[in-house]
């Protein structure tokens, strides 16, 4: 289990560095040992995909920019999302253009608190290992309550947590440059053939 954010102190580690150094100063872990097979133990247990925007969100919310995505171990919660179907990633039988989700008829955004009266809300946990895809929805199994309980209890303590903010990051970074100038991350976006990388990392503070 990885995440983006473990590329520092990986990197840092593979350069010769501790990476205990900098641990106070980034969310990552080193990723170094399992990389290179020395623990079959990933040093991640969890993986944070998502948070309310709203400080004062409570459970149970039917805010369209206000759910919870977390991984952890081999399952998956989304807490207080809006409902779609699956999405086959490839044109065939079982297709479903953007335009027909239900994000897109409830007008859902990460950017905006919108009311939800056209929304319909549920919850989702998937085992990811043996379900990939995420076509089992085992929410209501009752052979998954202890895990769903878990899952429910560490989301509640990220929200109640967010020293950070780190709900707030994505509508910020949107708001300070998408609308006004795009130029920087463009121009850094095509002049390295239209892959992702890093550009003006101090708008955010």
């Amino acid at each position: 289990l990885m995440h983006h954010v473990d590329l520092i102190p990986t990197f840092y580690s593979l350069g010769g560095g501790d990476s205990d150094d900098i641990a106070s100063d980034v969310d990552g872990v080193d990723q170094w040992a399992a990389i290179k097979g020395d623990t079959s133990a990933s040093p991640r247990t969890e993986l944070v995909l998502n948070l309310p925007r709203s400080k004062t969100w409570k459970m149970g919310e039917q805010l369209t920019s206000e759910g919870i995505a977390l991984r952890m171990g081999n399952y998956k919660l989304l807490y207080n999302h809006v409902y779609d179907s699956w999405f086959s990633p490839s044109p065939g039988d079982d297709f479903t253009s953007a335009s027909d989700m239900m994000a897109a008829w409830c007008q859902y955004s990460f950017y905006d608190l919108t009311e939800s009266s056209g929304c319909v809300f549920a919850n989702f946990l998937f085992n990811v290992l043996d379900d990939p895809t995420e076509q089992t929805n085992l929410w209501h199994h009752s052979d998954y309550k202890d895990i769903k309980a878990n899952m429910i209890k560490r989301a509640e303590e990220l929200v109640a947590a967010q020293i950070n903010d780190y709900g707030k990051i994505i509508p910020e970074y949107y708001e300070r440059g998408h609308g006004e100038d795009d130029s920087t991350y463009t121009d850094a976006f095509q002049a390295h053939g239209d892959y992702v990388v890093p550009f003006d990392c101090d708008v955010i503070h």
